[in-house]
């Protein structure tokens, strides 16, 4: 995934995460020794991390007034709406207490939204499905494996 992708850069120089599943992921690697005050990146890593930054603007993976279209930002927002109405109504009480919004894709009538834990709980992947310009969550679960072998250009 792209944020992975960002934040291995940021990671190589030591950057101490706040998001509980970066620090979890880059932990289980040798190299990486989190540190107080992180070393400087070079140009060529600070020209990396904003362009992947920006592609993730552009895809709508987060939400950016600076490089989305009106329509990105209007689909994105639209999706973010039915995972949060989601949560509320799901039989777990409060299970948005316990979980962020974090990413989204979307490729047509699909898209997938990542729920970043607030503490030490799995991360959450929801599928939804645009049906009459509705999206509905289809599938929640900590890995969906079986929607990834479907729809793979939903989990890169």
């Amino acid at each position: 995934m792209l944020d992975n992708r960002r934040n291995e850069i940021y990671a190589r120089h030591g950057h101490q995460f706040k998001r509980f599943d970066l620090g979890e992921l880059f932990e289980s690697f040798d190299w990486y020794a989190p540190r107080d005050q992180m070393t400087p990146l070079n140009a060529f890593e600070s020209q990396n991390a904003s362009l992947v930054r920006t592609i993730e603007e552009k895809r709508g993976c987060i939400l950016s007034n600076k490089f989305s279209s009106l329509s990105t930002q209007h689909t994105t927002r639209k999706i973010f709406l039915a995972v949060k109405k989601y949560l509320r109504t799901h039989p777990v009480k409060h299970l948005s207490d316990y979980y962020t919004l974090i990413r989204i894709n979307h490729i047509n009538d699909w898209a997938t939204v990542r729920l970043l834990p607030k503490t030490d709980l799995q991360t959450l992947d929801i599928i939804l499905l645009k049906i009459k310009d509705q999206w509905v969550v289809k599938d929640m679960d900590v890995y969906l494996t079986k929607w990834e072998k479907r729809f793979p250009k939903l989990f890169k």
